[in-house]
């Protein structure tokens, strides 16, 4: 993903995972799942690991797929 450091992609991917979980507005939710998935590999397991509070919860449209492929792909 362009110019971040492996350490800065984690960072970044941390906050998005962490609010995501906070996250009301499914738009807002969207967004921060799309850009979790645009950092690819620098969004590793560990910082993305938040994520699975999203797991088995109902989620607008198929959002609950973003968070399967990010967890599990």
């Amino acid at each position: 993903m362009g110019s971040y450091s492996q350490a800065d992609g984690r960072v970044l991917a941390s906050v998005l995972a962490v609010a995501a979980c906070s996250e009301s507005d499914a738009t807002a939710l969207e967004a921060q799942l799309n850009a979790v998935l645009a950092l690819g590999a620098l969004a590793d397991e560990d910082s993305v690991s938040y994520l699975k509070e999203l797991e088995g919860r109902p989620l607008p449209a198929d959002l609950s797929e973003y968070v399967h492929d990010i967890l599990h792909e």
